[in-house]
């Protein structure tokens, strides 16, 4: 299991930008601003990525407290200590090995 939580503030709008991320080394997972200014978690368990995406966009300026998580089964989202949006489920290590 992991947990990740962290402020972000932006206005400007973003496409793909990670902000606090281990993707690529051990402990393969990435906390990111997606297309349309979605917070994205993605992590890579047993050799398959998982992910979960807001269903809104925080590009207000505004600080948004996020808190991403995967159980060791389903990854989830929680922003503003909003119910949590659910995403992708996938049991097994964090991947440790470097990805090519």
């Amino acid at each position: 299991p992991i947990a990740i939580s962290a402020w972000l503030q932006f206005t400007v709008s973003q496409t793909n930008r990670p902000f606090v991320s281990r993707w690529g080394t051990d402990q393969s997972w990435s906390l990111s601003i997606q297309s349309t200014n979605k917070i994205s978690f993605a992590i890579r368990v047993a050799e398959v990525n998982v992910s979960v995406t807001s269903a809104a966009t925080y590009n207000d300026g505004k600080c948004h407290h996020v808190v991403a998580m995967w159980d060791g089964f389903q990854t989830s989202l929680t922003i503003d200590g909003n119910i949590p949006e659910l995403g992708g489920t996938s049991s097994g290590p964090i991947d440790t090995q470097r990805q090519t």
